[in-house]
């Protein structure tokens, strides 16, 4: 059975948005450890490090 992409995505989209799908804690939590902390190097980020006096180069 083939559903059109846009209809996976429309569905996924509706149902994240009613807050219908269920995170797995225990995924979430190890999820959280695997990831190393990085540090923000956005445009946004750096502009308000800057503006909060922090950090000049």
């Amino acid at each position: 059975m083939a559903i059109p992409q846009r209809y996976v995505f429309a569905f996924h989209t509706a149902a994240n948005a009613l807050n219908l799908f269920e995170m797995d804690q225990n995924k979430l939590k190890s999820r959280e450890k695997e990831q190393p902390k990085q540090e923000n190097r956005g445009f946004f980020s750096r502009l308000l490090k800057r503006l909060l006096g922090g950090g000049t180069k």
